[in-house]
């Protein structure tokens, strides 16, 4: 497999809809125009989804953003390790159209921000800073991460086999460094530098084909020398013959793995992940399942997405072995058809 390296700011779209040029890139060089997307306004999906990782304490908070055309879908959920327990809040807004404010780069500033009576929410991007508030009646959040132009992230823009019009377009921020700030669970009140927090970041754009399974894994954190260190591994969506999103991180720098795949008997047992190279070998512990479905027969989605740790190793680019162990993060199955 030959990928395809973008290293300057591409156009993302020619004038038919398709993409000008596939592959990956260590910063999201592509530029994306939702007015030359050839495809009705509700077959356009766009999201922000973030992942604060607490070692300490043990749990993840997601945060779900995301305009399908037709609705907007937004979540809260706590991943409570000690307790084995998720609990999740959601809200939709119906025809939002792609006017809740949801911008073409993850470069630019921007503010993004939802309420309702269950929880809010607001997403800042501002220079070298993403700045994260939460207000709910279990979870508050004020907390800054570094996300500066030194810090590599995936990006890939692939298409369908099936419809050259329809494409995927992500960054992927791992190990994203916090600055200042604090995570309130409950009433008790973490800081967010002394409990070591990350915070990992999901921007996707595109149109889509009707229907679609993926598979994705994260994780995030810091190594014993004080670096952060993180992945992200995925494939099933779109055509990756251009570029996967398969990368590993180290000190802010990513170091590209090729070809992944996993394996489990279930989603609860132990996962194995490997790359065709023998650079990647990784054994995901399973520890809280996150996991909903609805199938409202024109609409279908069924997600088992799974929260626990990893072990393992990978060879970065240089040839180094860098050992992987107890890092937390989650792996996911997902089925869609909207």
């Amino acid at each position: 497999m030959v990928e395809h390296e973008i290293k300057n700011k591409v156009e993302l779209l020619n004038s038919d809809g398709t993409l000008k040029e596939e592959g990956f890139a260590r910063k999201p060089y592509f530029l994306y125009d939702r007015s030359k997307i050839k495809a009705s306004k509700l077959r356009i999906k766009e999201w922000d989804y973030y992942a604060i990782l607490d070692p300490v304490e043990e749990n993840v908070i997601c945060m779900t953003f995301s305009d399908l055309g037709f609705a907007g879908l937004f979540a809260l959920a706590l991943i409570d390790y000690k307790n084995k327990s998720a609990t999740q809040k959601d809200q939709i807004k119906f025809f939002t159209m792609h006017k809740t404010g949801l911008i073409g780069s993850p470069w630019d500033d921007n503010t993004i921000a939802f309420s309702d009576k269950k929880f809010s929410f607001s997403f800042t991007k501002e220079g070298e800073t993403r700045h994260i508030v939460v207000k709910s009646e279990d979870i508050n959040i004020d907390s800054c991460f570094f996300q500066g132009e030194s810090k590599e992230t995936i990006n890939i823009a692939t298409s369908w086999k099936e419809n050259r019009r329809a494409f995927y377009l992500n960054e992927k921020a791992v190990a994203m460094t916090p600055i200042s700030g604090y995570v309130q669970i409950k009433g008790n009140r973490y800081d967010v530098k002394s409990n070591k927090m990350t915070l990992i970041l999901d921007w996707g754009r595109g149109r889509w084909t009707r229907e679609n399974t993926w598979y994705w894994a994260a994780a995030s954190g810091f190594d014993e020398l004080n670096n952060p260190i993180g992945f992200n591994l995925g494939y099933g969506f779109s055509d990756r013959t251009p570029a996967s999103e398969n990368a590993f991180f180290l000190a802010d720098k990513l170091h590209k793995i090729k070809n992944v795949t996993f394996n489990f008997e279930s989603h609860m047992k132990e996962w194995i992940m490997k790359d065709d190279e023998g650079r990647l070998n990784l054994t995901f512990t399973p520890i809280v399942p996150r996991m909903s479905k609805t199938d409202l027969k024109i609409i279908v989605s069924d997600q088992k997405q799974i929260f626990g740790y990893f072990d393992g190793f990978v060879i970065l680019e240089d040839g180094t072995k860098k050992e992987i162990h107890h890092l937390m993060g989650f792996a996911e199955e997902v089925y869609n058809k909207w």
